[in-house]
Parts: structure tokens; sequence; C-alpha cells
């Protein structure tokens, strides 16, 4: 009975907490100023309480059930360390989210004129989760697949890596448990909430005794006070809340590792009750937002009920913003390349042996991942260039290259690696395999040069505008431009499909995509010639579509940053345009050098991978092959990554992006 019953608790709280913060964080993100500091931590706890809610509570109800057996293999593994992960984390984000709303409440009451202390919401909720993540690092650490004989099963156990297994009592393992949970209780729940008690009790003190000046009935003041009181007595009782939910848990904890002997002294339906508490407040939180606030209540009723007064608001909202920021077009940069060690004779490649499964599981989840992103990122981005901006703006029309570019190595180099990482290197017999082998090795080659020769034509057309602005602009006609840089790259890595070609493998009954060169000597065992003429073209590869091109764009966009950032402008520029455009430039070029800085690094680990496998191919063996797929997995990475910095660093994006989302016109 105790069991349906606990059961069936748990069904309800779920529904509650899953929808409850689904719709909140919802209501947080797309009907509200996304510039609030305390929206922005709403969203992050909402989201805290979504990761607890879609792993905590299920695993504890298998657990109530007895089954607590565990997946075996590598899918076993992965799901043990990373929900032995996440729940920690989520519990930490809370905690910290919490902490630092309360020293935002503080600074805006205590210092109302001053400027706000934390300027930059959006990062500083990034670096919550950065912190969480980095302090919780033990636990997937500690955490193990372990094969039990007896009954047959896999359990998901926390072992300890100076576990004496001939000490029968454990008692260092006990020792060193206490210690553990015992900081994991002050990090996590003794510490944040003092501070936040004691933050928030100054703060009570100072609203509700101090008195204000003057006639309060034809003030603003007094509402502005009312409204203040309003959130804190919000945020107070999330905190108590939290406090009175969590603190049987940790006096579970405390009696389990702290004071074993007393175990049996309290009911296990009781423990199982303190941990439906702790688990419970997932869902009294957004019961707490409904309950307690009222533009929270009229937010999620516009929501629910698609009112259509929010569109007129929200046009209105993005129209003044669109005043406030730059004018000019978004910038990108940034493509993929060809990384698959080529082969410099006739043998048939062969895949790394070593390579665990757990690896290959988890480079496989982490190339579906960049691959979601830099499809979905850049077919919007690609829309919104060529839909919804001007497609006679240079800048446009190189994003557009770029977009293309990525979306090419997307469909072409993620998916052929990773099948190159699960030891198929195979290749389609006949005729179509022989042209697919040619074009796949073309193409990936092509898109890096458009890319980087777009970076750089980009450096130029920036350095002509700013420092001759009254010149007449040097691309007259983008599009032509655009056309002879995507010419330039196929004729420059014409020797590519040249050098490859399909070849049948008897022994192994199977066809290979091979690199081979016309003058190799089959003869010759070593390929001394071979890898003499292989440094030499991939040096050549390493300077024409890295070194050079990266080399001059840095120079330029060094003597624009010079030229924007150290020269004064003359005159009065508190009354003039000037001072504003010369804002707006300065933030495009922000945008383009850290595009290009990212591209660099992500691709400089891939070349120094290239560098082994061709000009110092005795060192192969000194760098795992672990290491050096994911030195090739962070160069693909760079396809993900530029949408997210264009929807980061630029507001017009965003703005063009939005309108693009809710076929809104711009």
């Amino acid at each position: 009975e105790f069991k349906t019953g606990i059961t069936c608790a748990y069904a309800v709280i779920f529904i509650i907490a899953f929808l409850g913060n689904s719709f909140g964080l919802y209501v947080v993100l797309k009907r509200s100023s996304s510039t609030c500091v305390t929206n922005l931590f709403i969203a992050n706890m909402a989201v805290a309480d979504l990761m607890l809610t879609c792993t905590l509570m299920p695993v504890q109800v298998n657990f109530i059930h007895k089954h607590v057996s565990w997946i075996p293999g590598t899918l076993g593994i992965v799901t043990c360390k990373l929900v032995s992960y996440i729940i920690p984390v989520s519990i930490a984000a809370t905690v910290f989210t919490m902490m630092f709303i309360s020293f935002d409440r503080f600074y805006a009451i205590f210092y109302p004129l001053r400027e706000k202390i934390f300027c930059k919401p959006k990062i500083l909720s990034a670096t919550i989760w950065i912190l969480s993540l980095v302090l919780m690092v033990p636990y997937p650490m500690l955490y193990q697949i372990k094969y039990n004989p007896q009954e047959n099963k896999h359990l998901c156990l926390q072992v300890w890596p100076w576990q004496d297994k001939n000490d029968v009592s454990n008692a260092e393992t006990y020792r060193v448990l206490r210690i553990f949970h015992i900081t994991i209780f002050v990090v996590l729940y003794a510490w944040p909430l003092t501070v936040t008690i004691v933050i928030y009790f100054l703060i009570c003190r100072k609203l509700w005794l101090r008195k204000i000046p003057g006639n309060v009935t034809t003030t603003n003041r007094a509402a502005a006070e009312k409204s203040k009181r309003k959130v804190v007595r919000l945020l107070v009782i999330i905190v108590l809340v939290f406090a009175i939910c969590w603190f049987p848990n940790y006096i579970d904890h405390y009696i389990w590792f702290v004071r074993p002997d007393l175990v049996n002294s309290i009911p296990v339906e009781a423990q199982l009750m303190f941990l439906w508490l702790a688990h419970a407040n997932s869902a009294i939180n957004p019961s707490l937002y409904i309950l307690l606030n009222s533009k929270f209540r009229k937010e999620l009723f516009i929501t629910m009920t698609c009112c259509p007064r929010y569109r007129v608001r929200m046009a209105r909202f993005l129209s003044a913003l669109s005043q406030n920021e730059e004018e000019n077009s978004f910038t990108t940069g940034g493509t993929m390349q060809f990384l698959i060690p080529l082969t410099a004779s006739t043998t048939p490649p062969t895949v790394p042996e070593g390579i665990s499964q757990e690896f290959k599981f988890g480079i496989t989840c982490a190339y579906a991942v960049i691959f979601t992103i830099a499809f979905l990122g850049n077919s919007i981005g690609l829309y919104v260039v060529l839909k919804r901006s001007s497609s006679t703006c240079v800048t446009n029309l190189f994003i557009a290259n770029m977009a293309v570019a990525d979306l090419m190595l997307t469909f072409i180099m993620m998916p052929v690696q990773v099948y190159y990482i699960h030891g198929d290197v195979s290749w389609i017999p006949g005729t179509l395999g022989n042209l697919t082998c040619k074009l796949v090795f073309y193409i990936i080659p092509v898109s890096i040069a458009a890319t980087v020769f777009t970076m750089m034509f980009i450096s130029f057309d920036r350095f002509y505008a700013i420092f001759y602005p009254l010149r007449e602009k040097i691309f007259r006609k983008p599009k032509i431009l655009s056309a002879t840089i995507w010419i330039l790259s196929l004729v420059m890595m014409v020797p590519y499909p040249m050098l490859y070609r399909t070849e049948y493998d008897p022994q192994v009954d199977k066809h290979f995509c091979l690199q081979e060169w016309p003058w190799q000597d089959k003869n010759d065992v070593s390929n001394a010639e071979t890898y003499r003429v292989l440094r030499i073209f991939h040096i050549t590869i390493f300077v024409v579509l890295y070194a050079c091109p990266l080399t001059i764009t840095a120079v330029i966009y060094f003597l624009i940053c010079r030229k924007l950032w150290l020269r004064k402008i003359p005159g009065n520029v508190t009354t003039t345009n000037r001072a504003a455009a010369e804002k707006s430039k300065r933030k495009v070029v922000r945008l383009l050098v850290v595009i290009v800085f990212v591209f660099a690094i992500c691709w400089f680990p891939s070349y120094v991978v290239h560098y082994i496998w061709f000009v110092r191919p005795e060192l192969s063996n000194s760098l795992p092959f672990e290491v050096q797929f994911c030195f090739l997995w962070l160069a693909h990475a760079n396809s993900a990554i530029n949408p997210c910095l264009y929807i980061l660093l630029n507001s017009k994006f965003r703005k063009e992006l939005y309108a693009t989302i809710t076929c809104r016109p711009c």
C-alpha cells in the first residue's frame, strides 16, 4: 500500500513540476524582458527543477519498487555517470541562483542610484552553471557500474579509489564519506542559505522599518517601495520553502553517512517521505510563482490564451530596442575542413585499435549535438540573411557564403567522420563509388577555402569602409565577388579530386576511397618519395588555407581596432551622429574579430594532427587517438559555434531571427 501511495504522490509532483516549470520557463524567456536579472535567475531555477524532475524522480520510483539493477554496457556507464552528475549540478545551480538573487536584491534596495552590480545577467547565469558543473565533477568520477554475480545484476554504485576490499568494516571509506557529505551539506545548503537569509533579513529590515519622507500619497516612491516588497516577499518564501523541503533529506544523509548506527532508528517509509518532500520542491516553486506574483499570472494567462495585445506590445518593444543598437549588418566566419586521415599508398586505411566503446559512443553523441546545431543554426541563418536582409549588402552575401560552406561540411564531413570512427572505412564500389569518392573529398577543401577567403575579403571590406569612408565602395558588385570567391576555391582545390579514386582490396573483399599520387612507386615499401611530396603538399595547404589568410586578416583587424579604439572623434560628440556610427562600427568589428579568433582556435589543434600525420609520422603514436579525434571534433564544432555567435553578439540578427520564427513582417 505504501509503494502504491508514494508512487501516486510522485506522479502528482512529476506532472505539476514538469508542466509548471515548462510554462514558467516559457513565460520568463519569451514573455518577459530577458535582460532582467531576476527573470534570468528564475529561468535558471526552472531549468534545474526540470532536470531534477526528468532524472531524479523516475530513478527514485524505480528504487522504491526494488528495481535497483542498472543497464549494462556502455549505455549503462554513461547513464550512471550522467544521472549521478545532473542531480547535484541541478541542486547546486538552484542554491547558487537563490544566493545571487539575494545579492541583486540587496544591491538594488540599498544602492538604488548606483550602476547595477550584475550588468550582464546572461553571462552571470552561465557562470552559475559553469560553477555548478565544476564543483560537482567528483560525482561522475566516483560512480561506476558493478556486476553482482550473486543476483546476476549490474548496479550503479559509488566506488572510492582508496577503498580497501580487505577491510570488512570499511572504516576508512566511511570516514571519507563523512567528510565528503559534510562538505556537500555546507557547500550546497548551510553556507549559501545562511548568507541568503542574512541578506534578506537586512533587506526586510530596510524595507519594512524605514519611513518614506514627504507625502507618500502623492508620490510614486510609495508604489515603488510596495513593488520591491512584493518581489522580496516572493523570494524569501521560495528560499524558506527550499530550506524546509530539503532539511529532512539532509538529516537522512547525516544518519546514513555520519551516524550509520542510527539508520535502523528511522523507518524506511519515513526516509522515503523525506526524499519525496525534497523532490516536491520542484513542484512547489511554479505554484508559488502563480500564487504570489500577479505579473507572472498575467503573462501566463496571455500565453495560454494567445492574447493579441502581446503582439502589439512586443512589436513596440523591438522597435524601441532597434533604435538603441547598431544598424550595421551582421557578419560571420568559419567552416569545416577535410580531416580524415589520408593514406599515402594503396594500403587500405585501418581504424586505430584500442579505442573503447565508451569513447565511440561519447564522440558519436557529441557529433550528433553539433550536427543538429550546425544544421538548424546555419539553415535559419542563411534564410534570415537572404530573405530578411538586404541582398546588396557585401557583408550579408559573405555571411551567406559562410553558412553555405558550413552546411556543406555538416552534411558531408560529419557523417563520414562518424563512419570512420566506428571502424567501417569501406566505400561504395563501381562508378557511383568513384564519383562520390572524388566529389566528397573535393567539396570539403573547397568549402574551407571559400570560408577562409571570405573572412579575408570581409576584413578588406571593413578596412576600406573604416579608413576610407568617403570613397566609393571597393566591392561595388558583391554578388560577382561572391561568385569569384567560389570559383577561386574550386580552381585552387582541383588537385584533390584528381588524387582520389576507389581501389579494391581482395584480402578483405572491400572497396576503399584512397589518395594515390601519379609518381608513387609500388616497389618502394617505405614510400619515402610519397611522404616527401605529402609533406610539401600539406604544408602548402596549411599556408594557403590557414597561416597566410589568418595572418593577413589579423593584421588588418589590428589596424582597424587601432583606428577605432585609439582615435578621438573631433567636435561635439554628444550632438552628432558620428559617435553612434563609430560605436556601431566597433560592434561589427568586435563580432568579426571574435569569429576569426574562434576559427583560429578551433582549427589549430587539427592542423597539429595533420602535421603529425604527414610531416612527422614517427610521432603519430605519441598522441593518443582519442585526443586526435577530440581535436578533429573541435574543428568540426566550429560550424555549430558560428550561428551561436551570430545570436549572442548581434542584436540585429536576433531581431531578424525572431521575426522569421514568429512570421512577423520586418
